[in-house]
C-alpha cells in the first residue's frame, strides 16, 4: 500500500489507480489528491513552457547573420566601372563570407544579390593576396575607368584604371572580368 503513495507523488501526472477509499486509509483527503494533481499539471505546463523557450532560443541563434557592407568587419572586395557620357557608376561588393552586393556605398543603398559559393569566394581572395592586390598602386582613370578595392577592417587600397591601359596585371583584368560575370548572372537571374 505505501508503494502506492509514493507512485502518486513521483508521477503524478498518471491517475492513481486506488479508490477513494484507500486514499482515505492512507490519511489523504480527496482534495488533497486534487491539489497534488493540479499543482503536477502546473509543474509540466511550466516545463513545458521552457522546454518551447529553448527550442526558439536555439534556432534564433542559429540562424546565418546577414551582414551589409556596412557593418561587415571581415576582408570585403568592391569592384566597379564607371564615366562615359553619363558618368553613371556601377558598383559590387563580395564579403568574405559569401554575401554580394549591388549599389554604391557613397549612395548608402546596396542590394543583396545571391550567394556566392564559400570554395569560390576563398579562391578569390586567396588570388587577392597571391598576386598583392591590397598593396598595388594604380590611379589612371580616364573618361571611361574601373577600380577594383580590397578592404580588410580599416586597411584599404583602391586600383583604378582606364579603358585599355597597360600598366595593370593581366591577373586582375581577368579577375575583374570574371567577378563581373559572375555578377551578371546574379543581376540577371533577379529580374
Amino acid at each position: 500500500m505505501i508503494a502506492n503513495k509514493a507512485i502518486i507523488r513521483e508521477n503524478p501526472i498518471i491517475e492513481p489507480k486506488i479508490s477513494l477509499i484507500q486514499a482515505r486509509n492512507f490519511g489523504f483527503s480527496y482534495f488533497a489528491l486534487d491539489s497534488i494533481f493540479i499543482q503536477a499539471h502546473k509543474y509540466s505546463y511550466m516545463r513545458f513552457q521552457i522546454f518551447i523557450a529553448l527550442i526558439l532560443l536555439m534556432c534564433v541563434s542559429c540562424k546565418t547573420q546577414h551582414k551589409t557592407p556596412y557593418d561587415f568587419e571581415g576582408q570585403q572586395i568592391i569592384f566597379g566601372q564607371g564615366g562615359g557620357f553619363t558618368g553613371q557608376v556601377v558598383e559590387y561588393t563580395l564579403l568574405e563570407n559569401g554575401q554580394l552586393f549591388t549599389g554604391t556605398n557613397q549612395e548608402g543603398f546596396v542590394d543583396e544579390l545571391s550567394k556566392l559559393d564559400k570554395k569560390l569566394v576563398k579562391q578569390i581572395f586567396s588570388m587577392c593576396k597571391k598576386y598583392g592586390f591590397e598593396d598595388l598602386k594604380i590611379d589612371n582613370p580616364a573618361n571611361q575607368y574601373y577600380y577594383f578595392i580590397t578592404k580588410d577592417g580599416e586597411k584599404m587600397n583602391k586600383v583604378l584604371w582606364g579603358v585599355g591601359d597597360k600598366e595593370v596585371p593581366k591577373e586582375l583584368k581577368i579577375l575583374f572580368g570574371n567577378l563581373k560575370n559572375l555578377t551578371k548572372t546574379r543581376v540577371e537571374s533577379r529580374k
